[in-house]
């Protein structure tokens, strides 16, 4: 129930989470399991986190990030995660910042599409150090065109795993050169036959009989070109009604930028140039980011800056030549630089209260959040409102402090000292004026000509009046807390 927590970081010494530990933790928007930890390092682990998602432990939980120690993706493992927008498994030649979303409204649902940056995810990298996939993983992912399958010695899938099952939408198969075995049944499920199936490897991977399905055979398969010989006598590969040769490989990979500075939420679009332009497969290349947390890029090469850092965009052939191009991101983070208070001095009633707000600047820092720490709780109690304004009230009399913390790293504060005491504030008599309060309104009695404001205690003028040298003039108020000026005067006063 904790409203106010926005991420969370599991170290290395987590053995147990709880049931329902973040439930009802709504603003929630990363879940961080940190490398090496000995317990969630394991897919099939992660997976009791995850689990709890259905159970609104990530309903608000936007990013998850999977260290490169994961070695399995359990089945139904983003089932019911109908807040997740992005999950990153990083390792080399990494998945591309994926996103899951739009799950089927089945309580053990899948997830059904992947999105990056809002927009549908094209290319499917599944790298060399996944070991097992679990069933439905990539069910009705429809936006998939290319599937780039990198897992050495991946464990076979069962006949019913539907790992890519119900995608209508023609596919491109990429299998990695060290690839020494294509689990049987993996692309089974497929809805259509492949547009085309590049296999890297001079030596034919096995497969299983099921590997593909019979549509698939009437894709164009591409091997290398000394290869052909091979695959037109290798198991299941033989099947392929077209072998043909991977004359002209993708050599050369030009980017149209090397070094890019943004801003959060800015965008820059990266264009790519290949060597030779009549390639064989031309467009057999894909988009990385080194680090998702500052900047993500789509299939198209559109670069999204999340956060403060620096990251490496690369686009990578996947066509057997194993070509990089890189660009250099730096983001830049506009944090706070000041945070300020509406009142710097309060003065409340034993059991009386009053509401305090933070502005923070620039008016477009990147967070513009704080949280609040009262100095002496046996003094003041507080309560933390929608618009992260908090109301204060006086337990007991004495002073206390409340402090306002930026939460953007900057760790800028702004005091106000408040003091508790019983009954108004009595009026003083000074050579500008007499202030005091009587039967629901603020007496100003002026000694000399002038004017006179009354300001609520956030600083907003409620009142402007005239006020005349022995005269007493009344200003009908509600109750509550207010600061009045006049001349050089100042004063602050409670009506009850």
């Amino acid at each position: 129930g904790c409203s106010g927590l926005t991420s969370v970081s599991i170290p290395n010494s987590v053995t147990s989470i709880g049931n329902f530990i973040f439930n009802g933790c709504t603003s929630l928007e990363s879940i961080v399991v940190e490398s090496g930890n000995s317990k969630y390092d394991s897919r099939d682990n992660c997976n009791a986190i995850i689990e709890t998602a259905t159970n609104t432990l990530l309903a608000g939980c936007k990013n998850t990030t999977i260290p490169n120690s994961v070695t399995s993706i359990g089945d139904w493992a983003f089932s019911g995660c109908s807040g997740l927008t992005r999950v990153d498994i990083s390792s080399i030649k990494a998945w591309l910042g994926i996103k899951f979303a739009d799950y089927d409204s089945n309580p053990l649902s899948y997830a059904q599409h992947l999105y990056l940056n809002g927009e549908e995810v094209k290319d499917l990298v599944i790298p060399n150090s996944v070991t097992s996939i679990g069933d439905y993983s990539f069910y009705q992912c429809s936006g998939l065109t290319t599937i780039f399958y990198n897992a050495e010695n991946c464990a076979d899938v069962t006949a019913n795993s539907y790992v890519f099952g119900y995608i209508y939408r023609s596919q491109n198969i990429i299998i990695g050169k060290e690839v020494k075995k294509v689990p049987n049944y993996l692309f089974y499920s497929l809805g259509n036959a492949p547009t085309s199936v590049i296999s890297q490897s001079v030596t034919p991977p096995a497969c299983g009989e099921n590997t593909f399905n019979s549509d698939a055979y009437t894709a164009k398969l591409y091997v290398p070109s000394d290869a052909v010989f091979s695959y037109q006598f290798a198991d299941v590969w033989s099947k392929f009604s077209s072998i043909n040769g991977l004359d002209k490989p993708i050599t050369g990979i030009t980017l149209s930028e090397s070094d890019v500075t943004l801003k959060v939420n800015e965008t820059k679009t990266i264009t790519a140039s290949i060597t030779p332009a009549d390639a064989t497969i031309p467009d057999a290349y894909y988009w990385t980011s080194s680090n998702s947390n500052v900047a993500t890029v789509n299939d198209d090469g559109v670069v999204t800056a999340v956060a403060g850092g620096t990251a490496v965009i690369s686009a990578n052939s996947c066509d057997g030549g194993d070509v990089v191009a890189t660009c250099n991101v730096t983001v830049k983070s506009n944090k706070a630089t000041s945070i300020s208070l509406s009142a710097t001095e309060l003065k409340i009633a034993k059991n009386g209260t009053a509401t305090l707000t933070y502005t923070i600047l620039p008016e477009d820092a990147e967070v513009k959040t704080a949280e609040w720490i009262v100095s002496d709780a046996s003094v003041l109690i507080y309560k933390l409102n929608d618009d992260g304004s908090i109301l204060i009230g006086g337990k007991s009399e004495g002073t206390a402090t409340v402090t306002a913390r930026t939460t953007d790293g900057s760790n800028l504060e702004a005091t106000c000292v408040v003091s508790v005491g019983a009954g108004a504030v009595e009026g003083v008599d000074t050579a500008a004026a007499r202030i005091y309060t009587a039967n629901g309104n603020i007496i100003i009695a002026a000694a000399e000509d002038g004017e006179a404001a009354v300001y609520d205690f956030t600083g907003r003028l409620i009142k402007s009046v005239p006020v005349a040298s022995g005269d007493s003039t009344a200003v009908p108020v509600t109750p509550g807390y207010y600061i009045v000026k006049t001349g050089t005067k100042t004063q602050s006063v409670i009506v009850k």
